[in-house]
């Protein structure tokens, strides 16, 4: 068996740098082989002929920055020509000094470290993780999943300045609408954009705004009368300013609905067509959509060798810090990709509103983990009990896919379909 070489690239919008350590080589990464390529083919196949110089693309291993989607094409081209692509969890500074060429020799430097020399990783700041090539159905979702968070952002953004220009305009309309972003609360915005034109409108156009039997007719006279008396802006120019950017970000926020939908029934028809997919939204509080940015996110079980390395890749890892006899304290780690730790929390969120096998689980945890304040009437540090459930969940999670690819891998040794995928199901007893 060939001996292994390791490389770094550090990943720029239209230029990349490589550096690498051949097979046997273990001087200072300041005398390591480098080389700049553009980010094309020609420049793919450059770096493929210059690691061809020093040994066998079968055994190298090459370690690539987390720089959004400039890597994405390299690292595709590399697992296609049978490279083992690593990652490492946050970019940054590496040494005392920066510039392109010394990251690369820095990034071949430490996965030298960490696959030849077989070092431990301290910390968990630069971690180093195996990338397997994503599933068929997350190679299809990775766009639309991506598209989905950024809609969603600019959604929310979207809200927050309609909130904005309600609190201004009318403040009191939240005595009667609970969220002023809602369907029939927008609608009467857009229909009578000044507590003015609220207080002189009738019954019968104020029920013409409602979607569905609320608010009441009572609800509407209580409406009027803070109308007439709201201490939102009398200032005319300020006014008509605020109906004209509300005017726009109805619209925008419409769209974004629209658009949200399509995706949403496009990512749940992608999902509901694949193992990973069926098995992920088996799980209680699991909707497709969600099961769909999981799968996104993770790419490939393979690329975690145990639940607890899923768990830190969600950042629902716990953090011990202990020194002596003065200090041993337990807190949920900061790290891990924000998008999973999100997804989970809902996950979790909605697992321990709507089913019993998870509230009653939550409920023993907050008894036994949680101090409970007399005076507030409720438990502290909820999110310990919230941490724990979003660890087994994340555990269940683990067990399913892995267990199925490997039965998938089975299958296919032997030449046989695969069986259908095994579903949760709750222990029994």
């Amino acid at each position: 068996m060939s001996a292994v070489q390791t490389a770094g690239i550090d990943l720029g919008k239209k230029k990349h740098f490589i550096a690498i350590v051949p097979p046997g080589n273990a001087q200072r990464h300041k005398q390591y082989p480098t080389s700049p390529f553009a980010n094309d083919r020609a420049g793919f196949e450059t770096v493929l002929a210059f690691l061809k110089r020093y040994g066998d693309p079968a055994h190298t291993s090459v370690l690539l920055e987390p720089t959004g989607h400039y890597g994405l094409a390299l690292e595709a081209f590399l697992q296609e020509h049978g490279v083992t692509v690593y990652r490492i969890t946050t970019e940054g500074k590496y040494q005392k000094n920066k510039t392109d060429k010394l990251d690369a020799q820095a990034l071949a430097a430490m996965l030298y470290t960490h696959v030849v020399l077989q070092a431990p990783q301290l910390g968990k700041k630069w971690t180093i993780r195996r990338m397997v090539p994503p599933v068929p159905a997350v190679r299809r979702l990775r766009g639309l999943v991506g598209l989905r968070v950024a809609l969603m952002r600019e959604r929310i953004r979207c809200q927050n300045k309609l909130t904005a220009i309600c609190d201004e305009l009318f403040p009191e309309l939240t005595q009667i609408y609970k969220d002023p972003n809602g369907p029939s609360a927008l609608q009467l915005r857009e229909a009578f954009p000044l507590p003015e034109l609220v207080a002189k409108a009738s019954q019968a156009e104020l029920r013409a705004t409602r979607t569905h039997t609320r608010p009441g007719n009572k609800a509407f006279i209580q409406l009027q009368e803070l109308a007439t008396s709201t201490i939102g802006s009398k200032d005319r120019e300020r006014q008509e300013s605020l109906i004209f950017e509300q005017k726009i970000l109805l619209k925008n926020f419409r769209t974004y609905l629209v658009q949200l939908d399509e995706l949403d029934a496009q990512i749940k028809q992608i999902v509901m067509q694949t193992r990973e997919g069926k098995i992920l939204s088996s799980v209680p509080a699991v909707s497709p959509v969600t099961a769909g940015i999981y799968l996104c996110q993770i790419g490939n079980i393979a690329n975690f060798a145990h639940p607890s390395d899923l768990r830190g890749y969600c950042g629902w890892s716990s953090k011990r810090s202990q020194t002596g006899t003065t200090r041993d304290h337990e807190s949920q780690d900061k790290g891990g990709n924000r998008i999973l730790k999100q997804t989970v929390m809902m996950m979790v969120m909605a697992a321990v509103q709507r089913d019993d096998h998870y509230k009653a689980l939550y409920d023993r945890l907050l008894k036994k983990h949680c101090v409970y304040n007399e005076r507030k009437k409720d438990y502290l540090h909820k999110m310990l009990a919230v941490g724990r459930v979003a660890g087994q969940m994340i555990g269940v999670i683990w067990h399913l896919l892995y267990h199925d690819a490997a039965i998938v891998a089975a299958a296919a040794a032997k030449g046989e379909p695969p069986p259908p995928p095994e579903l949760f199901a709750y222990p029994h007893g």
